[in-house]
């Protein structure tokens, strides 16, 4: 009897120490597991994109921050140059492609001169922005809301012909861009409808529409 409550003692024992490696296995096929998913995770977190904000302020200063080169801001602004109807007469240069001194002077002169200087300081950003990839034409915004905790209208009138009513669908940054497009070949603004589009750019720049 004596033998086999030892025998009986020898296979707990030995049950026991599987049990404990068995436990210990499936430990570490967790962690590693673990590892392998926060690994995948911050990989795929580091490759998404986000709109960022890009205000008058910040490309006055942008060469400081050494954020993009001299040889890309000279890009951008041929690409800006050769897209707007409204930046081209009235920043070509010598070259006949506006540089980066024509660019610091239009957001100097918006800064407290006449409603379309200032247009012309906030759009010029926009079409930066857009340009380096900051904000994305494909992004949809409501520049008109009749929200009750925050109503907002960045339209009134609907001189762009892009928001009829609140109830009217959001519009793409491509299209707000070619309404504005579209003004340079009208009527010349009046000094309340250049502000209307200096309103509207500037909640774009700052991503507040």
């Amino acid at each position: 009897m004596k033998r086999n409550k030892n025998r009986l003692t020898s296979k707990l024992a030995v049950l026991g120490l599987v049990l404990i490696i068995g436990l210990g296995s499936m430990t570490i096929g967790t962690a590693a597991w673990t590892d392998e998913i926060l690994f995948s995770g911050t990989a795929t977190t580091g490759s998404w994109c986000t709109e960022q904000e890009g205000s008058p302020g910040f490309w006055k200063n942008v060469e400081k921050t050494h954020k993009y080169t001299c040889r890309q801001l000279l890009d951008f602004c041929a690409t800006v140059d050769a897209g707007s109807r409204w930046l081209i007469p009235d920043l070509a240069c010598h070259y006949g492609i506006i540089d980066w001194v024509d660019v610091l002077k239009v957001i100097d002169d918006g800064e407290g001169g006449t409603a379309r200087q200032k247009f012309l300081r906030q759009y010029i950003c926009l079409r930066l922005n857009v340009t380096a990839g900051r904000l994305f034409l494909t992004t949809t915004h409501h520049i008109y809301s009749n929200d009750p905790v925050n109503p907002y209208h960045f339209d009134p009138g609907n001189y762009l012909g892009l928001t009829p009513s609140p109830s009217s669908p959001p519009v793409t940054l491509q299209q707000i861009i070619n309404a504005i497009e579209d003004k340079y070949l009208g009527a010349s603004p009046t000094g309340a409808q250049y502000t209307i589009m200096q309103k509207l750019c500037e909640a774009l720049n700052t991503l507040l529409v």
